[in-house]
């Protein structure tokens, strides 16, 4: 099955909220984007960083999935500039990447930690990941264990 028909795993209960999903990907974004909404999620696409970063100014967000190699502002950037402005509440970030590029995915996903990103996903993943993931990264319960800053 593509990503695209796969049946929505079921994650009850499931903290819904307001995710922001940054990537150049549109077809891929906008189908993981539908698969989110589809379980009760509000998602914000963002095509680069640069619109990443707006949308972060105007709007407070539960998550963030945001792809690391994208064009103009990248998403270690956009990263750097919401760890540099978090002054209390510290939204989770679930760093993207994958497949061939100048920078090696898995070395992306590396330093995405290293600058402050809750998880990471490698691409390609499956919508039982990015569901597990976006379901661990949004528990808000004293028993969800926090990879970075807890």
């Amino acid at each position: 099955m593509s990503a695209t028909t796969q049946a929505l795993p079921d994650y009850e209960p499931f903290p819904r909220g307001h995710i922001l999903l940054a990537d150049n990907d549109l077809c891929a974004a906008e189908s993981r984007a539908l698969a989110l909404r589809r379980s009760g999620h509000t998602v914000e696409l963002a095509r680069d960083g640069r619109e990443a970063i707006a949308l972060l100014q105007r709007q407070v967000f539960d998550l963030v999935l945001l792809e690391i190699l994208m064009p103009e502002t990248d998403g270690l950037e956009v990263l750097r500039w919401l760890r540099g402005r978090a002054a209390g509440r510290i939204t989770p970030v679930i760093a993207m990447c994958g497949g061939p590029s100048v920078l090696p995915g898995a070395v992306a996903l590396d330093l995405a930690e290293a600058l402050g990103a809750s998880g990471r996903l490698h691409k390609p993943f499956s919508l039982d990941e990015l569901f597990s993931a976006v379901a661990f990264y949004m528990d808000t319960s004293p028993e969800a264990v926090r990879v970075s800053g807890a």
